[in-house]
């Protein structure tokens, strides 16, 4: 697997890291974002996205929570805020390798006949 790579972000952009084993386009992989005002939002990528338009409203604040319960850090410069990305990344490749190691395991059993890992399996 290769290293994440964070480009350089113009303001109003962002970058997304992995999502959830198995998923795609799920709005909840970890995102950083160079907001408009010029400050850098860490978190899931649709609360960084609501907290983008609302960046103006809690300049003043480093943590904003959706309500849901979902936390999007607000950085002024871009080095901590690839620091914090690159730990949620880091958390997701763990928690997906996790997945990726419970997904194989009961595919195995479910070729040797056991029908509740077959079951198992289709959850993945």
């Amino acid at each position: 697997m290769q290293p994440i790579s964070v480009p350089k972000l113009p303001k109003g952009k962002w970058f997304r890291g992995p999502d959830f084993y198995g998923c795609c386009n799920t709005g909840l992989a970890p995102c950083i974002m160079h907001s408009k005002t010029g400050k850098y939002l860490v978190g899931p990528e649709i609360p960084c996205h609501d907290a983008m338009e609302a960046a103006v409203q809690f300049t003043d604040k480093r943590v904003w929570t959706d309500p849901h319960g979902r936390r999007v850090w607000l950085y002024k410069s871009r080095k901590p805020a690839i620091a914090k990305f690159m730990a949620l990344c880091g958390v997701q490749i763990m928690e997906n390798e996790k997945t990726r190691r419970e997904h194989a395991e009961a595919l195995e059993k479910a070729r040797k006949g056991d029908i509740a890992a077959a079951l198992r399996a289709g959850d993945f």
